[in-house]
């Protein structure tokens, strides 16, 4: 999640950046984004191992198949 460390580095060496809500919006929306993209590759990865998974927006569970 290299956004995601990247503001994080951001916010703890300069604190909170001078934005609007909507540049704020933007980034927070980059940063979900980044989020989803990392659960859909873990399930991709999961699924080639045979593994049965059943995701809410919320939590994934695993079941071995």
């Amino acid at each position: 999640m290299k956004y995601s460390k990247y503001f994080k580095g951001i916010l703890h060496n300069d604190g909170l950046p001078q934005l609007n809500a909507k540049e704020w919006a933007r980034m927070m929306n980059i940063a979900a984004l980044e989020y989803g993209i990392t659960r859909l590759e873990k399930v991709r990865e999961m699924n080639q191992n045979n593994l049965l998974i059943l995701i809410n927006p919320y939590n994934c569970y695993v079941v071995t198949v």
